[in-house]
This record gives structure tokens, C-alpha cells and sequence, in this order.
């Protein structure tokens, strides 16, 4: 394993594909990014039999062919046969595992119906023992397909995991600026679709000689950091995840406090004093966000520090009473909203 320090990653190019990975001169079969954010909340996905997962929603533009399923996952669009269909999942909804002899639906009661599945979209029928039966998607949790199996391995591509929960099988990769410009193979097509994400949005990318069910690493040192290989714990909401981590007490008694955002936290304050900490800012985060924290007191801002400013430090004067951090994002939205205050301490002042 070979830890690159962000600035230098951000510097170099990098190319990938199935034979392997490089950022500048450093090769390797694996790419990992610290998440710089909280994963951001996805709506439904499905899961191929070959263990891609595709967060996105039925297009409902044109009717499917019959044993078919019209499926848009951000910019691409495609027509997925069911018979490539390991299972369908609802919002916060785990993938199903195991293997079935018919289709399932598992409903939101807990209730499941096996048969087989006919027609996907706004609303998914099922026959069971010749009666048919339609149910309203959101009365349903998932739809796991008889062809569900272990996911198999795909020669000749890189696996790609992004932090909406997408797992995209790729031809290559590479890095233009701020952006990550791949390749991707339409599923059940002779398609390549050119597919492009921002840098903080991807969070690791391994070859076919790693496992193909997941990205067994950690994205922070902290024990309840969020996994690669696992969806988390997704908002109802379109958005990211307001999460404040503090950590400490560390030096001289400091703390550390990593804000997501947007969101605002509060601190209470017991005497007249300062507060003093390092302000951090992940440099991938610093490309392409444009947000703020801005510290309040009794309704006055003591301090607005912008993740572009040359700002390192933060020194405000306050008093007794709540003192308020919010995280605000720029113009560009709520992109890699995120900022940490390191070494934070209060000093009161002197009697």
C-alpha cells in the first residue's frame, strides 16, 4: 500500500484500466480516497447480476419491451433485460443476498410474494401460480430475481465505487482537472457510454484481481467510518448527511471537529475567552467546493471562513452563552461541503 499525499495525487495523471491503476509513477491494483463528504442520499437502485449496482429511477418516457426495464442512472439511460436483474431496492434497503427458485417481492409490512416477475416500472406485476398481481412501487422494499447468484467476476474493466452507492464497471479511467472521465459499457448493449464524475465523488477503484464483492477498506481511521462496500445509512432526503465528528480530548487538552454539511451545531460557553483552532480543508474538497463556516455568537458573526481562503486558523473572542457553527454552501451547492477545526481549545480569559 502506498499512502500519496492529495496535493500530489491532484498533480499528477492518473490512468486506469483492467490491468491496473496509477497515479504519476506510483502502479498498483487499487485507488482509495478518504471520503471527504457524507455519502449522498439515493432514491432506488438496481443490482446486476454481475454485482453493479445502478441508483437511478424507471423511465417512464416510453414503454418497455416486454421482460425488459427502461433505467435511468444519472446521464445514462438504458434498457435492461430482467434476466440480467439481481434484485431492485427502495430507499435505505439493503441488496438481498442468497439464491431463489422464483422471483421475490419483499413489501414494506415485511409480507413477500414469490412468483415471476413480468412487468417493472411505477408498478411491478408478479405471477403466482397463474393470477397476476400488480403492486405500487413504494408499497414495495425490494424485488429480488430468481437469477440471483454470486456476483461474477468481469474481465477486462475496473470496478469503480461512487459515493451515491453506484458500484460501475469501467473500460478506463482518467483524470482531467478536477473531473474523472470513464468509460462505461452500457449493460445488455454494444454501447460505451462516456461517463464523467467529479473527483470527490469517487471513492475507490480496484482491477479484477481484487475481490468483486466490495471494497473491503476504511475511507477514515475512525471506527465509524462509513465502508466503500457498504451503502450506509442514506437520508429520506435528497442532500448530504449534516454530521459533526468530534474527536478528543487530544493535545493540551484540544479537541478536533470534522462538520459536514450543510448543517449548524452548537458549543456552549461558560466564561469569557477565545477560541483558537486550525482550520483544515481536504484539497480535493478545496477544488471544487466553495462553501463556508461561518461562527455566530448572539447573532453576531464572529468569523466566515471560505474553503477557498488561504485561511488556516480561526481566533474568536467569546463570552458566556451558545456559540453556533454553520456549514453554508457556496454557489456551486452543497459540493464537498466539509471543514474541519483542528486543535480546537478554549482559553479563558484571565480574572
Amino acid at each position: 500500500m502506498v499512502r500519496i499525499p492529495e496535493r500530489e495525487a491532484l498533480s499528477a495523471p492518473w490512468i486506469g484500466s483492467a490491468t491496473g491503476v496509477s497515479i504519476g509513477k506510483e502502479q498498483g491494483c487499487a485507488l482509495a480516497w478518504p471520503l471527504a463528504m457524507a455519502p449522498r442520499a439515493i432514491s432506488q437502485a438496481v443490482w446486476l447480476a454481475d454485482g453493479q449496482c445502478l441508483p437511478g429511477a424507471p423511465d417512464l418516457a416510453e414503454a418497455a419491451q416486454p421482460g425488459t426495464i427502461r433505467w435511468r442512472a444519472g446521464p445514462m439511460l438504458m434498457t435492461l433485460p430482467l434476466s440480467a436483474l439481481r434484485a431492485w431496492t427502495a430507499v435505505g434497503v439493503d441488496v438481498p443476498t442468497g439464491t431463489l427458485d422464483a422471483d421475490r417481492i419483499t413489501l414494506r409490512n415485511g409480507d413477500t410474494v414469490d412468483g415471476l416477475v413480468t412487468d417493472f416500472g411505477s408498478t411491478v406485476t408478479i405471477d403466482v401460480d397463474g393470477a397476476t398481481r400488480t403492486f405500487e412501487d413504494e408499497l414495495i422494499a425490494s424485488v429480488q430475481f430468481v437469477q440471483a447468484t454470486d456476483a461474477s467476476t468481469t474481465t477486462g474493466r475496473l470496478r469503480v465505487w461512487v459515493d451515491d452507492g453506484a458500484i460501475i464497471d469501467a473500460e478506463s479511467i482518467e483524470r482531467d482537472g478536477t473531473l474523472l472521465r470513464l468509460n462505461v459499457p452500457v449493460p445488455a448493449s454494444d454501447k460505451v457510454f462516456p461517463l464523467r464524475l467529479r473527483i470527490d465523488q469517487v471513492l475507490g477503484v480496484a482491477t479484477p484481481s481484487l475481490s468483486r464483492d466490495g471494497l473491503l477498506l476504511r475511507t477514515q481511521d475512525q471506527a465509524s467510518a462509513t465502508t466503500a462496500s457498504s451503502r450506509g445509512t442514506w437520508s429520506a432526503l435528497p442532500g448530504i448527511i449534516p454530521i459533526l465528528d468530534v474527536a478528543g480530548p487530544g493535545r493540551l487538552g484540544s479537541m478536533q471537529a470534522m462538520f459536514r454539511g450543510p448543517g449548524s451545531w452548537s458549543l456552549p460557553i461558560t466564561a469569557d475567552g477565545v477560541l483558537v483552532s486550525q482550520v483544515l480543508v481536504p484539497d480535493r474538497t478545496r477544488l471544487v467546493a466553495d462553501h463556508a463556516l461561518v461562527v455566530r455568537q448572539a447573532g453576531v458573526e464572529l468569523a466566515r471562513i471560505e474553503a477557498r481562503s488561504d485561511v488556516r486558523s480561526m481566533r474568536v473572542i467569546v463570552k458566556p452563552g451558545t456559540v453556533e457553527f454553520e456549514l453554508v454552501p457556496g454557489k456551486a451547492g452543497p459540493v464537498g461541503c466539509v471543514m474541519e477545526l483542528a486543535d480546537l481549545v478554549f482559553i479563558t480569559a484571565a480574572p
